[in-house]
Parts: structure tokens; C-alpha cells; sequence
């Protein structure tokens, strides 16, 4: 059963005031908290009893009026929304009801978050879809107004993604993150700061999002990966595949499993594409440009294709199948050697840490991994990026492999 409102006027008698007067106040009790708002009345001491109720007729059908208005108010909150709120945040609602500002504005907030998930990249749009099916879920209501998002709420909404994934999920700052984005698409689209014009409160002046928990190193010792071109040509099946792309994506700068599923045939033995993950936050569309070294030739070649660059999506019907597919073989693979948990996306890390160990500048790696820096982004529109400078690092770290000829 959803948690009542209760609204009752008090005077207490230690709040007189110097002329004598005692001020009529309300107190709003929720979820067993207490909110005592201000009113414009006041009585004097004969208006009241012994008790301080009040007994003067002409005062108490004011205060009576006041309270059967905010009662009303009140009960207009849905019971959805209603229990994703703080005794706080139900004193607001009515005060804005009262105020006439309630009725001025009214944004469906699921609404318009699916409509700015539709603006995402795929991958993107997923994450934010997601973040909006766990919020909906929280409040309990697929539709409900803007006004709902309160600080209180997403701090409690973040003690429930914590209870629920657990501190160190990424659940907790990326859906956080997306409901404090969307919400300043709102924003920007409908409030007018210039002109006094703002009719959606910014809650996220008093809340600030978990920041993201650094993530686990998730490279694999570069013997794994030497282990890998030794017994390659003894493996078959997913423990192949899993192999196999691995290894390609680490020959090609750590390129993720969605570009090699879908990158293009090569143009003058180079590889084009736009990184899936980053181009919709880079200025340059994560434009990258990586050069198939000469010793990754046999391996790539095995899985040339006429149409695309791999031969992948014959056998895929996307590139998460594929993916699934290829680190079922490379679980095979880690038991096979007994090393820890190995994965596609370990190419990745592990290209960064052999880069760096074999004395690649961070910056560089960077550029090779086409990450987002946000320190970099306004330099980065400035500079053409010299992509030799690119392929000397990978074929530096290739070289340190004997890969088959």
C-alpha cells in the first residue's frame, strides 16, 4: 500500500513572535518524516485554547481552506510517483500545485528519454534504453513527470543500483549518468535562464553521479599471447576462433569485435573505419586508419572476404554472436594453457600494456586505442593526426612476436 500524507496546521507557543502573535504553520508528515511549512497567518493568544488549537471560527475556516488545498494537491500525486518521493519532495509538489507553477509545465520524462536514446548509435542507444527501463522500474510508473527526478531520488535510486549490482558495477555510474544527461537535454530544450524562464528545477545541483570505478586490468601476460601463435595450428573449432580473432584484434591496434565484424575491405593494405564505440564523442567521428603489418598478413588472410575486410558475417548474424562465440573458445583456450579468464576485449588491454612496456608513450597509445580524452578534445580538432606515427607503434609491438609466415 502506498505511503500516506498527512497535513495538519500547528501553532506552538514557543515561536512567539516580539508582537505577540503566534504564526500558523503546517506540518506535512510522509513515510513517518516531518516537513513544517510557513503560512501567511497569524493569531494572537485569545484565538487559541489552552492547548494552542485554534478557536477563533474566522482563522480556522482560513487555515481549514489552506489545508483541504493541500490535501487536494496531495492526492493528485500519483501512488507511483508518490513512493519514489521524500516527505521534502511531496512539501514542493504542493507547493508548486498551490502556486499555480504545477499546472505551467508538465514533460513526460520517459518520453523524452527515449527520444534522445533514439539519437544514440546502436550500442549507445542500448545502454540508455536499458537505464531508462531500471529507472521506470524504480519509480514504479512507465510514465511519469519530469519533476519526479529529485536529488533524493537519484540518491536513493543509486543506493538501489548499488544493492541491486553491486558498489563496484558500472551499472551504477553509467544509468545515474544517463538520467542526469537526459535530464539536461530537457533542460536546455525547454528552460531559459536569460529570460527567467525555467520551468524544470535542476536536481543535479545537489547530486553529483559516481564517477566510474576503474576498471580491472584485463590484459593477459604477452607469453598467453605467444602461447596463442604457437598452438594455433592445432586448434579447431570456437577454441580456434576464439584464438584467431584475438589475435587479429590485437594486430590491429586492439580494434574492437564490432569494427572487425563490419570494417570494409583494406585500400592500399589499410584498414578504415570509425571506432562503433566513440565516434558519436569525438569530433573526428573516431576516424581510425591502421596498417596491416606484414607479419599479421597469414592470419588475416585466412579470413578474407569479397564484400567486407573479414569473413565473420557469413557465419554471424552480428558481431555479439560472434563475440559470444569467440570467448567460449578462448575460456577453452585459458584451461587448455591454465591461465586466468581470457576474453576478446583482453586484445585490447594487452596491445596497451606491451605497447607501454615496450616504451610507447601514453599519449600515443591513446591515439592508437581511439579513446575519448576529454583533456584533448578541442586540441584534437586542431591537429591532423600523423597516422605513421600510429603504425610504427603497432609494428614496434607486433615485432616483439613470432607470428607464423
Amino acid at each position: 500500500m502506498p505511503s500516506s500524507v498527512t497535513i495538519v496546521p500547528v501553532v506552538r507557543e514557543r515561536e512567539k513572535k516580539r508582537d505577540g502573535t503566534f504564526p500558523v504553520r503546517i506540518r506535512i508528515t510522509f513515510k513517518r518524516r516531518q516537513k513544517v511549512v510557513s503560512t501567511n497567518i497569524a493569531v494572537e493568544r485569545w484565538q487559541l485554547t489552552k492547548s494552542f488549537e485554534i478557536k477563533d471560527p474566522a482563522v480556522g475556516e482560513a487555515v481549514s481552506s489552506l489545508v483541504r488545498d493541500m490535501r487536494a494537491a496531495a492526492n493528485a500525486i500519483s501512488p507511483y510517483e508518490l513512493e519514489s518521493l521524500e516527505v521534502g519532495d511531496v512539501a514542493a509538489r504542493i507547493e508548486r500545485a498551490l502556486s499555480g507553477s504545477e499546472a505551467a509545465f508538465r514533460l513526460d520524462f520517459p518520453d523524452f528519454f527515449e527520444r534522445v536514446a533514439g539519437e544514440k548509435t546502436k550500442n549507445a542507444r542500448t545502454n540508455y534504453l536499458c537505464a531508462l527501463h531500471s529507472l521506470c522500474s524504480f519509480v514504479g510508473a512507465e510514465h511519469f513527470d519530469i519533476a519526479v527526478v529529485t536529488s533524493s531520488l537519484m540518491r536513493r535510486y543509486e543506493a538501489h543500483l548499488r544493492a541491486k549490482h553491486g558498489n563496484g558495477a558500472r551499472a551504477v555510474s553509467l544509468y545515474t549518468s544517463a538520467v542526469a544527461y537526459v535530464h539536461r537535454r530537457a533542460r536546455e530544450e525547454y528552460n531559459n535562464e536569460e529570460l527567467g524562464e525555467v520551468p524544470i528545477r535542476n536536481p543535479f545541483e545537489y547530486y553529483r553521479c559516481p564517477k566510474q570505478q576503474a576498471a580491472k586490468h584485463r590484459n593477459v601476460d604477452a607469453d598467453v599471447v605467444r602461447a596463442m601463435l604457437r598452438l594455433r595450428g592445432a586448434l579447431s573449432g570456437r577454441e580456434r576462433l576464439g584464438v584467431d580473432l584475438f589475435l587479429i584484434s590485437f594486430a590491429l591496434m586492439g580494434m574492437n569485435t564490432p569494427d572487425i565484424y563490419s570494417c570494409a575491405k583494406p585500400v592500399g593494405g589499410v584498414l578504415v573505419y570509425n571506432r562503433t564505440k566513440t565516434r558519436g564523442r569525438r569530433a573526428d567521428g573516431a576516424e581510425m586508419h591502421v596498417r596491416i603489418e606484414p607479419c599479421a598478413r597469414a592470419i588475416l588472410s585466412e579470413y578474407a572476404d569479397d564484400d567486407r575486410a573479414f569473413s565473420f558475417h557469413c557465419r554471424y548474424s552480428d558481431y555479439k554472436n560472434l563475440g559470444r562465440a569467440a570467448n567460449v573458445g578462448l575460456s577453452a583456450f585459458s584451461r587448455r594453457i591454465g591461465c586466468g579468464k581470457i576474453e576478446v576485449y583482453s586484445a585490447r588491454h594487452t596491445w596497451a600494456s606491451v605497447a607501454f612496456s615496450a616504451g610507447i608513450g601514453k599519449g600515443t597509445i591513446n591515439d592508437c586505442l581511439c579513446h575519448v580524452d576529454r583533456d584533448m578534445r578541442v586540441t584534437d580538432i586542431y591537429i591532423k593526426k600523423d597516422w605513421g606515427i600510429l603504425w610504427s607503434a603497432n609494428a614496434k609491438v607486433l615485432s616483439l612476436f613470432d607470428w607464423p609466415r
